[in-house]
This record gives structure tokens, sequence and C-alpha cells, in this order.
């Protein structure tokens, strides 16, 4: 296991990428907003374009990686993976 926090700041965006080690991978991302926020991903080095939804989230890699997209407009957010 893996684990990557990201503790954002208001008003801040970026991207993420999480490359497994082995494959299939399962990632359990963890989306935390105090605020408005948005965060999308894209498994198979996708560009991100499914929303997160607040909370925990399941998804499965099966080449390459995982591609995260975030923004946070108002309070602070959590967004945290974990590559089993």
């Amino acid at each position: 296991m893996s684990i990557s926090t990201l503790l954002l700041d208001p008003v801040s965006n970026g991207h993420a990428q999480v490359t497994p080690n082995r494959y299939p991978a399962k990632v359990v991302i963890t989306f935390e907003p105090e605020g408005p926020a948005e965060a999308f991903y894209g498994v198979d080095g996708q560009i991100p374009s499914t929303p997160l939804q607040q909370g925990v989230s399941t998804v499965v890699v099966n080449v390459n990686s995982l591609q995260l997209a975030y923004r946070t407009l108002k309070g602070k957010t959590k967004l945290q993976w974990d590559v089993e």
C-alpha cells in the first residue's frame, strides 16, 4: 500500500498522476472538500473527465496511470489516494 495526501488551500488547482508498480491496481481516492471544489479522474492514461464525488471512490488502473485534476474555490480540500 502507498498512501499520498494533498491538503489544498482555497483557490488552488492542479493535477496529479498516480503510476502503480503493478497492474491491475486498485486505487482508493478520498475527496473531502470543506467548500466549493471539484475533482476529476481519468484511468489508464485518459484525460481526467470523470467527476469525483465527495467521500471515497475506488478505481482500477489496468495500464499506464491514474490522472487527477482538482480545483478548490473556497475552504480547504483533502485529496488522498491509496494504491493497493
